[in-house]
């Protein structure tokens, strides 16, 4: 059996789909059996088949099997992108205001048990940027309690250190509310961008965040 990477038999699956080896809608064989005809690991095979179907080439079914999807749809990617490097990339100054940090019970649409509250200020060139409104499973990603959150924001912390499996991301133009308005220097009500995101780890829930920039805001994905 080779060491080969989930990336590399990715790679040789989609070119057996690319070429038509595997027609739309064909059952693919068990993976006991590709991975032994590819000569890796089942896991290393279910990782490469698990990345192409989120991809929209293949269907999986639990306990009918992987099928090569009638009509793929390729989709969107969305990064999570860390908000100083959006600044700096800007060229503008960044700088960073940590206004909330506590343990105390989110909504129930969020989560049912206590959680890590975090709300933050950033900055461009010193004026208000984004708020950042967050609810982190802190029983998941324990390890942020002993993160210095005045020094690094919960949004750069999450990208570099807590992986997740699934998410979902929301866009929508919004009315600040009073207190927004005056943590961001804004009138009551001036319009601002609200992007929602919810992130999971197998099913159980990580962070839960409201990022309201107070300017045009640019969303940026790959096909």
């Amino acid at each position: 059996m080779t060491r080969q990477s989930w990336h590399k038999i990715k790679d040789q699956v989609m070119e057996k789909l690319n070429s038509r080896y595997w027609l739309p809608g064909d059952k693919l064989p068990n993976e006991e059996v590709m991975a032994r005809d590819f000569g890796v690991a089942r896991t290393t095979l279910n990782r490469a088949l698990r990345d192409i179907a989120k991809e929209g080439f293949l269907i999986r079914r639990r306990k009918a099997g992987t099928f090569v999807a009638t009509h793929p749809v390729r989709r969107a990617v969305v990064n999570i992108p860390i908000i100083r490097h959006e600044v700096e990339s800007a060229g503008k100054s960044y700088t960073y205001k940590l206004l909330e940090q506590s343990i105390k019970t989110p909504p129930e649409t969020v989560n049912n048990q206590p959680c890590l509250y975090i709300r933050a200020l950033h900055y461009a060139d010193h004026i208000p940027h984004a708020l950042e409104e967050r609810w982190i499973n802190h029983h998941i990603v324990s390890e942020i309690l002993d993160a210095d959150l005045h020094t690094i924001s919960a949004n750069e912390w999450l990208v570099l250190n807590a992986p997740f499996s699934s998410g979902l991301v929301g866009f929508s133009a919004a009315n600040a509310n009073p207190e927004q308005a005056k943590i961001l220097g804004l009138q009551d009500k001036d319009a601002v961008f609200v992007v929602n995101r919810d992130t999971w780890q197998d099913g159980v829930f990580v962070t839960s965040a409201n990022i309201i920039y107070t300017s045009a805001y640019r969303v940026e994905s790959y096909l």
